[in-house]
């Protein structure tokens, strides 16, 4: 666990190569075991949900996770709430500021930094990956059929639905509709 959850970013260093671009999907659409993936045990995988399932201000961390990917895949502004979680979302810095920055048509936050601590690895390390939604970094669609609300990495610039199976699905009801 500690190669993927070791990962420190530096918030104006270009999106490391070695960064789990798909791990902030896996969680936001409960696929934990896709964590599998990133050399994750299923005793790593089981603190990651735990993590996750602990309270901030009164809010599980993934709730806070979902609503900010959320704001992030809409391009909206981020809320005094979503500040303060970056503010430790980046452990290496201490003093920060994180202000707000438009950018065609799309608001996301910047962060100024200093140096450290802060919260668990895991909690860290996903929302640093809404950090990098919200710049644009990391391209996170959310799919089109009604019935499904998953988030996905689109894999072609076109890509509406998440899976082959939503594709089909929406295709036969649109067919079955005519």
């Amino acid at each position: 666990m500690s190669g993927v959850l070791s990962t420190l970013l530096d918030p104006f260093a270009e999106l490391p190569s070695n960064f789990p671009r798909e791990i902030g999907v896996f969680v936001y659409n409960a696929d934990f075991d896709y964590l599998e993936k990133y050399s994750l045990s299923t005793e790593d995988i089981r603190h990651f949900q735990e993590e996750l399932s602990k309270t901030h201000e009164g809010k599980t961390w993934y709730s806070v996770f979902t609503r900010m990917t959320d704001r992030a895949i809409e391009g909206k502004k981020s809320t005094q709430g979503d500040k303060k979680v970056l503010r430790v979302a980046f452990l290496r810095y201490e003093d920060y500021m994180v202000s707000d920055n438009q950018e065609n048509n799309r608001w996301f936050p910047v962060v100024s930094t200093k140096a450290a601590r802060g919260i668990s690895g895991s909690i860290r390390l996903v929302f640093q990956w809404v950090y990098y939604v919200w710049r644009g970094t990391i391209k996170i669609r959310r799919c089109k059929a009604k019935d499904c609300d998953r988030i996905f990495n689109p894999v072609r610039s076109d890509q509406e639905y998440c899976s082959k199976r939503c594709a089909k699905r929406v295709w036969a009801q649109t067919y079955l509709e005519r």
